[in-house]
């Protein structure tokens, strides 16, 4: 018997099965699931991007430049003649982005460049340990697809170039653009990724990825089209279709946040973490240290000077310290040397005249890929 209207009387219980329901239905108003919810994939620790939200800057203090201003990632020059940036951690005020808390990465051009040379190229870049994306499982039949997601403000409209690469093994890359065609408005953007079949990535604490955001490229790095596809790493493939130039003029900017980069073609909601998960894996990369020495020395003798890391850095860091006050300073002799240098800390000693001391020293452990 044909039905005009099907409702809850017409159904017997548990009729409707997984198989009668469309793929990514909608649902309008509120959504009532009695019982637990099981996503068939998880979403805990999805985004592999760290520091997406632009939260941590341990290097310098807001507004401050650096061009590591903010956690694990990097403003890279290569071959610039003229061109200057400063990069800050900058927090906005739009709506649009207080689910990030407003924190952003800001990009500004200092000294103009209206002509670019061939080799010149800016770029934004977030490296990634291989061992965190293994999961993709490149290099095999099963190579996953992924999508990176991220929020953009800038002046300068037009079309912009990311650079996805494989690092291990034979340097493997693909390129993908996006346009931005709102000036002055925060933006946000999607580029699904194929998985290679083809890439290595290995199972350590090196770099097995990068992603870098084109912000000005010359011709040599935007001349080969990769037509979506993976292949052996070229320069020229790195920015294909990348027309915006920021260093085209003095004050331009652009502004960078919510960053995720998941598995999958379909873009989710970020992924929040507290400040305190987001500053602990910060602290694998680079750590602030406050430590003191002490020690009795008759003559030219050593005093020591200890460290237990709060988290474990990813390899072996270059330590620097410098003096913070203690007793009898012009008793110090020389620099701090370090003895032992682990992933969980370090010894360190400087040498020190007669007498019985006590100092402070500040400094920071960098084990940046």
């Amino acid at each position: 018997m044909a039905l005009s209207k099907i409702t809850t009387a017409s159904l017997a219980d548990d009729s409707v099965t997984g198989a009668k329901i469309e793929n990514n239905p909608t649902v309008a108003g509120n959504l009532t699931v009695s019982g637990s919810f099981a996503p068939s994939t998880t979403t805990s620790g999805k985004n592999m991007i760290m520091n997406g939200a632009m939260r941590i800057h341990q290097r310098v203090a807001t507004l401050t430049h650096n061009d590591k201003a903010v956690d694990r990632f990097q403003l890279t020059k290569n071959n610039l003649v003229t061109a200057d940036f400063t990069t800050r951690h900058y927090v906005a005020g739009e709506a649009e982005v207080r689910e990030f808390g407003g924190d952003s990465v800001e990009i500004k051009c200092t000294t103009a460049d209206t002509s670019l040379a061939s080799n010149e190229v800016v770029r934004l870049r977030h490296p990634i340990e291989a061992q965190y994306v293994r999961r993709l499982a490149y290099g095999t039949a099963n190579a996953k697809t992924t999508i990176l997601s991220f929020w953009v403000y800038t002046n300068v409209t037009g079309t912009y170039a990311v650079n996805f690469t494989a690092m291990d093994g034979t340097v493997r890359n693909i390129s993908k653009t996006y346009t931005v065609s709102q000036a002055n408005q925060w933006v946000k953007y999607s580029i699904t990724i194929p998985g290679d079949t083809s890439a290595t990535i290995d199972n350590d604490n090196g770099e097995g990825f990068e992603i870098n955001w084109g912000l000005a490229a010359g011709s040599g790095w935007t001349g080969t089209n990769p037509n979506g596809a993976w292949a052996n790493n070229t320069d020229s493939r790195n920015y294909y279709g990348q027309t915006v130039n920021i260093a085209s003029a003095v004050n331009n900017v652009w502004y960078l946040t919510g960053v995720q980069w998941e598995e999958g073609s379909v873009a989710t909601e970020f992924e929040q973490e507290t400040i305190g998960e987001t500053l602990r894996k910060c602290q694998r990369y680079y750590q602030q240290l406050m430590t003191s020495g002490q020690g009795y020395t008759t003559g030219s003798q050593h005093i020591g000077i200890n460290m237990r890391y709060l988290v474990e850095m990813r390899a072996a860091a270059t330590v620097t310290l410098a003096y913070d006050g203690g007793d009898q300073y012009n008793n110090l002799t020389g620099s701090p040397t370090v003895h032992r240098n682990r992933t969980d800390g370090f010894h360190a000693y400087q040498s020190a005249n007669s007498g019985n001391y006590y100092y402070y020293y500040i400094g920071t452990s960098d084990a940046e890929i």
